[in-house]
C-alpha cells in the first residue's frame, strides 16, 4: 500500500515521553490544518493479552459543509492476522482551534484543542476508560496515543501521522 510506512521509518518513528510533551507548534487554524491526506502508522500493544500489532493506511480529513470528515484505512497487522481496517469521525469545529470529535453513529468522542500544540483528552466507553494525548511537532507530523484501560482491555494505540504530498 502506497501510505504504509517502511521497517525503518517505523523503527525511527519511536514514540518517547519527550516526543508526547514536547508540543512547540501550536495550532490557530484547526480545520485548516487537518483538512486533507495523511500517512498513518498505528503501533498497537494489547498489554493484557501479549499481543502487538500496526495499522499502516492512509487517514483523510474531508470537508462536508461546516465539518471534516475523517476516514481511514490501511492493513491491520496483529500476530497472524492481516487484514483490510477503516473507521471514521466527524470533526466538528465550535471554534476555529477546536474540534468536538464525534462517532459515525453521532455520539461524541472527545474535544481536540493543539492551541498550544499538546492536548490530552478522556473518553469513557462502557467499562473502558481511553486516556489520549496528541502532539503537533510540525506542519506535517502528529501523533496520538490512547492508553485504553478495563476490565477486559489494557491497550497502548500509538499513531503517527504525516501529511501526503499533493
Amino acid at each position: 500500500m502506497a501510505g504504509s510506512f517502511s521497517r525503518k521509518e517505523r523503527a525511527a518513528s519511536t514514540r518517547s515521553p519527550v516526543f508526547l510533551s514536547a508540543g512547540r507548534f501550536p495550532i490557530v487554524d484547526l480545520k485548516a490544518y487537518l483538512e486533507g491526506a495523511w500517512r498513518i502508522c498505528r503501533r498497537i500493544d494489547d498489554q493484557r493479552r501479549g499481543e502487538r500489532g500496526t495499522f499502516d493506511g492512509e487517514a483523510t480529513f474531508s470537508r462536508e459543509k461546516a465539518t471534516l470528515r475523517y476516514h481511514e484505512r490501511g492493513v491491520l497487522r496483529l500476530n497472524d492476522f492481516e487484514g483490510e481496517g477503516s473507521r471514521g469521525y466527524v470533526y466538528a469545529f465550535p471554534a476555529a482551534a477546536i474540534a468536538e470529535v464525534y462517532f459515525e453513529d453521532g455520539r461524541f468522542f472527545h474535544t481536540l484543542d493543539l492551541t498550544s500544540g499538546i492536548w490530552s483528552a478522556e473518553h469513557t466507553c462502557g467499562e473502558d476508560l481511553y486516556r489520549g494525548e496528541f502532539v503537533v511537532v510540525d506542519a506535517d507530523l502528529w501523533g496520538a496515543v490512547w492508553h485504553v484501560n478495563g476490565l477486559r482491555k489494557k491497550l497502548i494505540l500509538d499513531a503517527e501521522y504525516r501529511r501526503m504530498p499533493v
